[in-house]
């Protein structure tokens, strides 16, 4: 009979409120979803979200809260009880498994920024460029003007 571990917190109501905190797919959602030009003002708070997540998930893996196994009814077949070795490696392999999977997306968001930032300013150096060499032709062509008027006289 196929039974599934279901961890649940002893402080049910703080695990209910924090969920979004400590779901890893919503913060690779939120990352991911992000608008370039905010990037930079979000990411700290993605971080944090990402921090609180592993900080929970090791308590997880460590086995601090209390395990109830159900059968496929869903129904309590043991009481409380510890992860074993094995379920415990599991859920650290998942745990860094999903830092990798943050760590990439991070880097790929980072490098998307790093590419808008160095784009804008290459835009900016082209107008400042644009600008001085419309100057110079304006001056020079005052220049000229200048001595017309002066050989003309």
């Amino acid at each position: 009979m196929l039974k599934l571990i279901v961890i649940l917190t002893s402080f049910s109501l703080m695990a209910q409120e924090k969920q979004g905190e400590t779901d890893f797919q919503s913060i690779i959602q939120s990352l991911n979803s992000l608008e370039i030009k905010t990037l930079s003002k979000n990411l700290p708070e993605i971080e944090e979200s990402m921090d609180r997540y592993i900080t929970y998930k090791k308590r997880i893996c460590s086995g601090e809260f209390s395990t109830l196994v159900l059968d496929e009814d869903n129904e309590t077949g043991e009481n409380e009880r510890s992860l074993t070795k094995e379920e415990k490696e599991l859920c650290l392999r998942n745990l860094i498994e999903d830092q990798k999977t943050f760590i990439n997306s991070f880097y790929k968001r980072k490098k998307e920024f790093a590419k808008y930032l160095y784009d804008q300013r290459l835009s900016n150096l082209e107008k400042v460029h644009a600008e001085l060499i419309s100057d110079l032709t304006v001056s020079k062509s005052r220049n000229k003007a200048k001595s017309r008027k002066k050989k003309s006289n």
